[in-house]
């Protein structure tokens, strides 16, 4: 009496062990919040954080009906972790961020194959590792194609950032021509694999 069945709800996208910064500078701009606050504080996080973290998130969307969610952020072999031991159902994309250094994202793709390796090798068929290059003005077009190549070739899901501000739209614009759903398709790169998070700026 008074509770209600229904399907378990999924959560998308999320960044799980931010739940460790909650209210961690409210009411700010996104991209001052992002540079001024968090790429700090996440520079200094180590997995052991990213485990209970996510872990806290796991239990919040326990309590709330969430049975799925999808998830970008760092050391997600330590967040399959915390998703196992939780028993929700999770897609984890380790997040990717080259800045347009082929150094940097040459290091980060072997990264990327060494947590999905980690993640696969749990043999749990409700945790999926995922590819996450993170946005359009922190990856370069190279590091986005190699991405495609590798979800092609070995069948991942692809989740990304798109059209998360209005900046994001204008500086894309300014450089390419394009706005940012355009570019990826220009450049061959949006599929039905690909999870294109945000999308608070698109056009019809």
């Amino acid at each position: 009496k008074g509770k209600i069945a229904l399907p378990g709800l999924v959560n998308l996208p999320t960044h799980g062990a931010m739940t460790l910064f909650r209210g961690y500078g409210d009411d700010m701009d996104l991209s001052a919040w992002l540079e001024t606050r968090i790429w700090p504080a996440e520079a200094r996080l180590t997995p052991e954080d990213v485990y209970w973290g996510t872990k806290l998130a796991c239990l919040e969307m326990i309590k709330t009906g969430t049975t799925t969610f999808n998830d970008m952020y760092f050391h997600m072999d330590r967040a399959a972790k915390a998703a196992k031991e939780m028993g929700l159902r999770a897609f984890l994309s380790e997040g990717i961020v080259d800045l347009g250094d082929p150094d940097r994202a040459k290091a980060q793709l072997k990264r990327v194959d060494d947590v999905n390796r980690k993640i696969e090798a749990m043999k749990m068929d409700r945790i999926v590792p995922v590819l996450g290059p993170h946005t359009i003005y922190t990856v370069s077009k190279e590091t986005l194609l190699a991405v495609r190549e590798v979800a092609d070739k070995k069948g991942y899901m692809i989740h990304t950032h798109l059209s998360e501000t209005k900046r994001e739209v204008d500086d894309c614009i300014a450089q390419t021509g394009l706005r940012p759903a355009q570019y990826l398709d220009r450049i061959g790169f949006l599929a039905k694999d690909v999870i294109a998070a945000h999308g608070c700026w698109l056009d019809p």
